[in-house]
This record gives C-alpha cells, structure tokens and sequence, in this order.
C-alpha cells in the first residue's frame, strides 16, 4: 500500500496480499454515510430493495427476515467494530486460507477496552511488545514484526481466536510525491479567490463580540515548525501551557517538521493573520494547530503510524483532522482509525489525489474514496487561480470528490510557511524549496485541502463561540449543501458541482448558528413535565449475531420518565429503558417497533422502526 502527500508540485473495499484478513477483519461497506463507529447511518428508512437475488425474505409471511444482504447494503451495527468482528471470523464453518508470505510486518488494530476486560491475555499479545500498547487511547494500533510469526497456521488460529483483535493488514509505507516550484506569485491569491479578503475577515473575527471559540486543527503529516514566527503563536497548548502534539512514530518525541509539508499544510490553515509577518491561514486566529508527525524522513510514512496519528488526534478533542495525503489502496486499520474520529465528532478533511484522473472503482484515491460512507469526512478537489479551471493535476468525480478549493496558479502554486530551518533528514528537499526563509509556493489537492480546513476551521468557532455544537453531519451538510456555491461546469468534477466561497459559507453558517440560537432558547421555554422527542430510533438491518440498539432521546428530559418498548404494538413486558439493546440479534427479534415515553400526565410516543434480520452477508457464500 503505497500512500502519498498529496502535493502536486504535478472523491458519494483490501488486502492485495492477504485475502483472509481482508474476509476476517475489514469493515463491511454500507450503502449510506456512517456517523460514527456505531454505523449508524444517514438513511431514515433503510428499506431493502436493491438487494440481489439472495437478498429476499425468508418467508413471505415475514418481510422483515432476509436469506442475506449484501455488504455494499448492509447495515452493520458495531461497538467500536467489536460486534461485526465475530461474523467475519467464520466462512461457511471452514478457515479460509492465508496468502502472505511473511514478506512484510503487518500493522494490527486492538480494541483496548477489550484488552483490559481480557487481563492483557488476548492471544495477538504473543506477538506485540506489551510497552506499545497505547492503553489511554480507545485502539493500539501495533505493528506484528514478520519474523515474530514463528509458525503462519498457529497464528491463523490465534487471529480467528483473538476477541480484541479490530482489523490487520500489511504495514506499507506512504510516501510523499512533490515537484515544488520557485517563488514567481505575489502573495496569496488563493485568499481573495475565495472571498476571504481582509474586510470580511475583520468583519468575521468580530462575530460575537470577538468571543469565539479556538478550534482544534490536527495537521497529520510530516511535522510542523513550531518555530515558524506565523505558526509559533498557534500551536495547540494545554492547561498547563504544554504543547499538545505527537510523534506517531514513537521514534522521538519532536514533532518539528521532518520536510516541509506539514508546515505548509498548517500555514493554510491558520497561520497567524496581521501579526506582520508575512502571510495568513484561511483562519489566522482563533485556531490552535496541533501538530502530528507520522515521518520521521520527511518523505515515507508507515501505515501504523498515520493510523496511530488519527486515533491520538480525536482522542485529543480535534475538531478538525487535516489528511492531505492519499494511497490508492483499501485499509481497513485506515478506515477504523477514521471511523473512530468521525464517532468523536472530528471533522476530517483529506485530499482527493493528484493523477489528474477520474476516482472510479477501478482508480481509486484513499481515504477520498470514504466520502460516501462517512458524515464529516471531506474530500477536496483542486481549481487554478489563473483560470479557474480544474486544476490539471486534480483527480476528480461528482461522488468522490465533495468540494473544489485552490490549489494551483498557472505553473506555480499556493504560498504558504515552510520550515524556517530544515532537519538533517530534510534536507534533500532543500533544492526542491525555494523560499525566503519562512514561505514558499507548492501546489497540489495537498493545498486544496487546508484551504476547506480553514474554512470550516473558522465556521466551527464562530458555532461553538455562541455554544452551539453541530454534529459533523450537519457540518458537512452545510459545506456541501447551501453553504457553497455550485457551478455546472465543476458538475462531473465535485458533488454538484460545489466549490469553496468563504464569504457565502460564513453567511449561511451565521444563518445556521442563529437558527439554533434560537431553538437553543426556545427549549428552554418548554412547559416543565412536556415531552419532546429531539432523536427518532432509526430502522435498521443486521446480520444474525451482531449487536443492535434503539433508542429515543428527549429534549430537556425529567428524571422521572417512564420508557415502555413495543414489538409489532405488542408491549414488551420488562422492557422500559430509553434504549433497547439486543447483545447478539436473532430472528425472532425482526419486527416493528416503537416506544412510548411518559412523565406525569405527558406521553410521546416514537415513530415506528423496522429491524430487518438476515441469516448472513451475501458475498461470505
């Protein structure tokens, strides 16, 4: 799996090599964006009819209970991707068989929870260093060296045996692909491209009286100066006034830029704006970049550790992870590390790819090709300052990329800081930078993708400064619905043709903000002991043995509500809680169902939810 910065310089599953793993432990695919780990999906009827010919009910007499269902249309629901686990572990009753070699390490993702409920005895601990296991963070994500694997079939059975083993694959290397030009661009054009001119910005960063909240940016990448005079004031600190940053590779604790593009990346974003040095991010104040060094050469970067970065960003609070990076292989640990932030609700904004191709499902750029499976994760396209065209290193599509912002100038490209002083490792790179010590110009979708960042960066602290919270579905709804402009000629290039406008976003966020502001306020003013329903339970579908959830949420809940749970309206007796859990799903559990909710003389009652069974997923035949 060979990933790559995606830094020209030229977005609605994985294994090549190790066809059993990709069976036992990938996630299976879901026909709708997923919220989070939980899989809980976009859809609000998750109704089955485009299954394949095995996907029909069972019995007639049944709708609800299905022979099968594809993985493209399943519905898996997952506790932290433990419950889907289990399902993948068997084919038909019979092992599979593994094709790797033994040629590379491979990296493993661990659920820690279920580490330390299994007293650290989990079998896949026989072969992980016991101090790399990462126990404050949710995952450890580890590397298996090949040469521990003594004998491959014992190792099978221990994999299949394994209870907190999430995912496995080999731990391949991304690597940074640049051709950086010379300084020829007076400063910044991307900015007044996108209407982020100084007047507006002044006028933004009053919002609120001035009071807004620093948005958290996590730059995953090579580094970041932290030395840079535009970025030393916007590093991420603590309470205590310790930087908050991490080196993924465990190598070294310094997480100062190992080349120059996480520098540059992070200028994007938030450079520091009228301090009288040089340039500015999209969003120059109000913003604490957090930097996370997954390279120690400046250049390749292994698997374990860009996952690794992303797990210990969202388990940091980031509200925003910056991934201008890419491969064109499937990873299942890259996809559980995502789908962990997205359940965080971190907003993560990745680069769609500089092949100058179309992303199909036979070209494929990662994790730009995830758009369509997760709310909150964007991909970004690149457009030219020069003509406004699609940049001609820019992949494209109208379902894998979501939104087109700068990203080139002609031949040149986006001016931005870079490190004041390059590291022993980087300094092959230093005939590739030409700069004046603090900034230079690189273009690529690896541009493109702060530049969406910032913007985001800068909607979600004027939110938060007004004490709104927007889940990061309605973050990306509104970057990729009202919040930008479309444009039919970038209709085959992003989702309806969208493109960053930072004025027309900021406008309708302030619309937005306002709106729940007011609903804010409005349910304060409910008559106390009045029920409101604030969140459905949603239908869904699942696979025999995995674990499903419903439930209601109140508005303003009193302590005294009294929850009753229905069956096809048949009152199930016992069952009163706000969420109903089946541990493993049977079918006799398929059906219709609602819930009612009463405190004193006032009674809600919940829409129906179907839970659609089936005996197994179709492509496990």
């Amino acid at each position: 799996m060979l990933f790559s910065f995606n830094t020209q310089h030229k977005k609605y599953f994985f294994l090549t090599n190790i066809a059993i793993f990709m069976l036992l432990f990938s996630q299976f695919n879901n026909c709708g964006k997923l919220n989070s780990l939980n899989g809980e999906s976009s859809f609000s009827s998750m109704e089955l009819v485009s299954l394949s010919d095995d996907g029909v009910p069972v019995n007639s007499s049944n709708p609800f209970i299905l022979k099968c269902i594809n993985s493209s249309d399943g519905y898996v629901v997952s506790n932290a991707l433990k419950a889907s686990v289990m399902p993948r572990k068997m084919i038909n009753g019979k092992l599979s068989s593994i094709d790797w070699n033994q040629d590379e390490d491979l990296v493993a993702t661990l659920d820690n929870v279920c580490l330390a409920k299994a007293n650290y005895t989990d079998t896949m601990l026989k072969y992980i260093d016991f101090k790399n296991i990462q126990a404050e963070l949710p995952f450890t994500v580890a590397v298996i060296k090949k040469e521990s694997v003594k004998n491959l079939q014992t190792f099978i059975k221990q994999a299949l045996a394994s209870e907190c083993l999430v995912a496995t694959e080999k731990n391949k290397a991304f690597k940074i692909n640049a051709d950086l030009q010379d300084i020829n661009f007076g400063l910044q054009k991307h900015l007044s491209i996108i209407g982020a001119t100084e007047s507006f910005l002044n006028t933004t960063f009053s919002y609120n009286g001035g009071s807004l909240y620093k948005t958290q940016v996590a730059i995953v990448d090579t580094g970041v100066d932290i030395n840079n005079p535009d970025l030393r004031e916007q590093i991420a600190v603590d309470s205590g006034g310790q930087m908050i940053a991490y080196n993924a590779t465990g190598a070294t604790s310094l997480v100062l830029d190992s080349g120059f593009h996480g520098t540059h990346v992070a200028g994007l974003v938030g450079a520091a704006y009228r301090n009288g040095i040089s340039g500015t991010g999209v969003w120059g104040r109000n913003v604490a970049i957090i930097p996370v060094r997954v390279t120690n050469n400046g250049d390749t970067m292994k698997l374990a550790d860009v996952a690794g970065g992303i797990i210990w960003a969202a388990s940091r609070g980031a509200d925003i992870i910056n991934l201008s990076l890419g491969t064109e292989s499937d990873s299942s640990v890259l996809k559980s590390a995502i789908s962990y932030a997205i359940s965080k609700n971190a907003m993560i904004v990745v680069a769609a790819g500089n092949d100058g191709r179309q992303l199909t499902n036979d070209f494929t750029q990662y994790p730009a090709m995830y758009t369509n499976q997760f709310y909150g994760l964007i991909s970004v396209g690149s457009t030219d300052l020069e003509n406004y065209n699609l940049s001609s290193f820019s992949n494209y599509s109208s379902s894998h990329v979501d939104i087109l912002a700068p990203g080139s100038n002609g031949s040149i490209g986006i001016y931005s800081t870079i490190p004041t002083s390059l590291t022993a490792d980087g300094q092959r790179f230093a005939a590739r930078v030409t700069h004046d010590g603090k900034n230079s110009i690189i273009h690529g979708t690896s541009m493109s993708t702060p530049v969406v960042g910032g913007a985001l960066a800068a909607v979600i602290s004027m939110a938060k400064g007004r004490g709104i919270t927007f889940t990061n579905q309605e973050l990306e709804n509104m970057l990729v619905g009202e919040g930008s402009p479309k444009n039919a000629g970038y209709s085959s290039y992003a989702f309806r043709g969208n493109y960053l406008n930072f004025q027309w976003l900021v406008n309708y966020a302030k619309v937005k903000i306002e709106e729940a502001v007011q609903a804010k306020q409005n349910s304060g003013s409910v008559t106390a002991g009045t029920l409101v329903i604030s969140s459905q339970p949603v239908n869904k579908q699942a696979v025999v043995g995995e674990k499903v959830e419903l439930s209601i949420t109140l508005l303003n809940a009193p302590a005294n509500v009294n929850y009753q749970w229905y069956k096809n309206n048949i009152k199930m007796e016992g069952v009163t809680t706000r969420t109903l859990t089946f541990g493993m799903i049977n079918e006799n559990n398929a059906g219709s169902y609602h819930v009612e909710a009463t405190s004193g003389t006032s009674k809600v009652v919940s829409q129906k939810t179907n839970v659609k069974i089936a005996l197994k997923y179709c492509n496990l035949n």
